[in-house]
């Protein structure tokens, strides 16, 4: 009889061993978990760009409707500062409720709303905010410019427990 060497079929076999198995399954596991973040962190920042392109629009907006109501001479130059101003203009102080402008058809004035803005998608904008204020300029003596005043506009979000604000400053003149 003759001796052999080889060892039994079922030890020659080939596969993985339970180590590597659990190996394997943790690394996949990380590595899908890895992606499952970035895709809910992918989400959040697609929507506060949406909530930040409407803040913008937002913001020009209301300065377009300020120019506009300049250059049609709707309003004269001295109404185009804050209520509570030395010499009282028609702006709302501090942050105002997002609403459609009102008769006078300028946004943050007393005559706004009762409806709220809406966004792209139809809806309210009831989560948005804006200030409006004005600033004299100062001419190169240090005295007031009487013909030019600074406008800061800032428009005020929340998403989810974060607050957002995004902020256009122009220059408004008494020149057309």
């Amino acid at each position: 009889m003759e001796l052999s060497n080889d060892l039994p079929a079922r030890m020659k076999q080939g596969g993985f061993s339970l180590l590597e198995v659990i190996i394997a399954a943790a690394v996949l596991t990380v590595g899908l978990l890895t992606v499952a973040t970035m895709f809910t962190t992918s989400l959040a920042l697609i929507k506060y760009s949406e909530e930040d392109s409407i803040a913008r629009q937002e913001a020009q907006q209301m300065i377009e409707g300020i120019f506009a109501a300049r250059n049609t001479g709707a309003h004269p130059f001295s109404d185009f500062q804050s209520v509570s101003a030395a010499v009282p203009g028609i702006f709302l102080d501090g942050y105002q409720p997002a609403l459609r402008a009102g008769a006078d058809g300028i946004m943050n004035t007393a005559d706004d709303g009762p409806a709220m803005e809406t966004g792209p998608d139809g809806k309210p904008l009831g989560n948005f905010q804006r200030r409006v204020t004005f600033q004299p300029v100062l001419l190169p003596d240090l005295t007031v410019d009487p013909n030019t005043r600074q406008i800061q506009v800032s428009v005020q979000y929340r998403i989810g427990g974060l607050v957002r604000t995004y902020t256009q400053v122009t220059y408004i003149s008494t020149y057309r």
